[in-house]
């Protein structure tokens, strides 16, 4: 699989710090097979006693610059209903907001939420059909365009998710 220029020009148009959640790095050459684990799962309470709320992340890292090219992160809060959070560059093109799908299926447009010096965000409650799509599929794509109108398309590795899912749930 080639990622080619528009990964390359990405990285270098979107520059963001890279984070601490699981990094998937994506480089202009062919891609190596992803890791089998590409998720990282965490799970936490305010208070002890009280119901945990989980998380699970993942993050594409440019190769070249280090930087990051795409997040996604899907929180399970304690008696609340799941989300999901897609995490970009700042430097989009913030009226196209972000076009997500999982291996090119229905595509869903969501607006940007916010943005910070970190990146822009936006989310949205996660449905049981995107959740089975998840479990089903071999890519979660995201879509951003760049200030020039540039699109890019990221694709995140669902390897590993379910397992992933079910250590949360």
């Amino acid at each position: 699989m080639k990622f080619g220029p528009t990964l390359f020009a990405l990285a270098l148009l979107f520059a963001a710090p890279a984070g601490q959640a699981q990094e998937q790095v994506i480089g202009a050459d062919p891609a190596p097979e992803a890791p089998a684990n590409v998720w990282a799962t965490s799970c936490g309470s305010n208070t002890r006693g009280a119901p945990a709320s989980c998380q699970l992340s993942q993050r594409a890292i440019s190769s070249q610059t280090r930087r990051l090219l795409a997040g996604l992160t899907l929180r399970f809060p304690a008696g609340g209903e799941a989300n999901l959070l897609v995490t970009t560059p700042i430097g989009a093109w913030l009226p196209a907001g972000i076009t997500i799908d999982v291996d090119g299926g229905a595509k869903q447009m969501l607006p940007f939420d916010v943005c910070d010096r970190d990146g822009c965000y936006a989310s949205m409650p996660v449905s049981a059909e995107m959740l089975s799509a998840m479990q089903a599929g071999q890519k979660f794509n995201i879509a951003i365009q760049n200030t020039q109108k540039q699109v890019a398309t990221i694709p995140l590795s669902l390897a590993g998710f379910t397992a992933a899912y079910t250590s949360v749930k």
